[in-house]
């Protein structure tokens, strides 16, 4: 033992000792589409990360969606409109679930959802 009863670097670590392998740190929130680098498999995805969704909806009823939450945000608690469209779809997931399959997830399909209008011939 060194003096003044601290211990040495030589009596803790026996010579040739071999650091021991450190671990990857998990990542501490999820990813988004804008912190996901170009490229990143769809299926390295977690059910956490952040995934961007687009759809289509009528002109007057977003101009009504966005006065709604403009006047209502501070007593809701949602700052953005995203906010409460995520309340809201969850919401709706949920009911479904809880009343066409006793509150249980719907099995997922393997399969993607179709992306894009699909193409008619003129046959």
């Amino acid at each position: 033992m060194a003096e003044s009863g601290t211990v040495s670097e030589s009596e803790t670590e026996p010579s040739g000792a071999v650091a021991p392998e450190v671990a990857e740190p998990a990542r501490s929130r999820p990813s988004t589409p804008y912190t996901r680098r170009l490229g990143e498999a769809s299926e390295d995805l977690t059910d956490d990360d952040i995934v961007k969704v687009t759809f289509e909806i009528r002109k007057g009823d977003r101009e009504a969606f966005n006065a709604a939450h403009a006047a209502a945000k501070l007593f809701e608690g949602y700052p953005f409109p995203k906010d409460l469209i995520v309340a809201i779809y969850n919401a709706e997931t949920k009911r479904l679930q809880d009343q066409y399959n006793n509150g249980h997830p719907f099995p997922r399909s393997g399969k993607k959802a179709p992306r894009g209008r699909p193409i008619q011939s003129d046959r």
